[in-house]
């Protein structure tokens, strides 16, 4: 769990460092002679609101609404918490019927989330335009929720089998 933790730091601080330090710096904030000189029409905007040329650079249409499919995934994987956590004291318990069906809901739990992830992906990519050449915003969210949901398919398979 800490890895993962780490892991998503990490990219969360990249995200950061890119809007708060990084683009502002090659817009020549601090220092205009060196960036103007090698960008000399380069202006900084977050997100781009003027893009210079849409066929090369795609921006995604809107932002995902954080109240539809995230929120509903986020239930999901606290319910699955809930649920192996309950699986784990039937079997400290010695309940093997109880262990069964809970971490049966488990599994559940987790197909139900990544089958809703890859709804949340096809929306992402089909109705809003977001892709991995859609920015920084669209690498990061495909990067994340990519190595989050590989987690949760990893951990389903290891709980079926």
């Amino acid at each position: 769990i800490f890895s993962e933790v780490m892991f998503f730091i990490a990219f969360f601080g990249a995200l950061f460092y890119v809007r708060n330090i990084s683009a502002p710096g090659l817009a020549g904030e601090g220092t205009k002679g060196l960036s103007h000189m090698l960008w000399p029409s380069f202006e900084f905007a977050w997100p781009l609101l003027n893009n210079p040329d849409p066929k090369l650079f795609p921006a995604p249409k809107e932002v995902i609404s954080p109240w539809g499919l995230p929120l509903l995934n986020t239930v999901l994987l606290v319910s699955s918490s809930v649920t192996v956590t309950i699986a784990h004291h039937a079997l400290k318990k010695g309940h093997r019927g109880a262990l069964k069906i809970w971490l049966a809901i488990t599994v559940l739990l987790g197909c139900a989330f990544l089958g809703f992830q890859a709804e949340e992906y096809m929306h992402a990519y089909k109705e809003l335009g977001l892709t991995l050449g859609s920015g920084v915003y669209g690498a990061t969210f495909f990067m994340l929720t990519g190595f989050h949901g590989a987690h949760v398919t990893i951990g389903t398979i290891i709980l079926f089998v």
